[in-house]
């Protein structure tokens, strides 16, 4: 077995070289960016996010036999990687005080779009926010999300459909604000 060291397109593969550690290292590749972003919708910090994809990518190449055979290994290690990312995220929780914010409307008055949406998103449920930016910033088809969620298609619509109402709630319309 080898490890794989670094970030997509600058890796290296410690191995022997073997179709397996290629296969391996070609996932690394095309799902590092999507897993990495899913975690961070969860625990909020770019450098967590990247442990937690690290640690997702670590059990997939450990159970690199069975997960290499599944239809969607990517699926898999997301699905790892939302695992992991609630986990986290429950034990820095419980690590540190909470203190009540009040629940305050989304405005745009002194924020650009992005940082409007951005809030607006961090209020939604872990799977709402997760099918969302899987579906729309990663461009995963509805199948997966659900993979990925651990869920079968038509719950992970379900997670869409209330995501974007929830959304069209908080957000003000955008024209006639400004």
């Amino acid at each position: 077995m080898g490890l794989l060291c670094g970030t997509p397109g600058r890796r290296t593969l410690k191995s022997s070289g073997d179709e397996a550690s290629e296969t391996f290292a070609r996932l690394y590749d095309e799902e590092f960016r999507v897993v990495a972003h899913a975690a961070l919708t969860i625990v909020g910090s770019s450098s967590s996010a990247q442990e937690v994809a690290q640690e997702a990518f670590a059990v997939a190449w450990s159970r690199w036999s069975h997960v290499r055979d599944l239809d969607r290994p990517g699926a898999w290690v997301r699905r790892v990687a939302i695992n992991l990312a609630l986990k986290e995220r429950t034990k820095a929780a419980r690590s540190r005080p909470q203190a009540e914010l009040p629940e305050q409307p989304v405005s745009t008055q002194h924020h650009d779009d992005r940082e409007v949406m951005a809030r607006a998103i961090a209020t939604l449920p872990d799977n709402q926010r997760i099918a969302l930016v899987l579906r729309y910033v990663h461009d995963l088809s509805i199948a997966d999300v659900a993979e990925s969620l651990g869920c079968k298609e038509p719950t992970a619509r379900v997670h869409l459909h209330r995501a974007r109402n929830k959304l069209a709630e908080l957000l003000p319309p955008m024209m006639g604000e400004r």
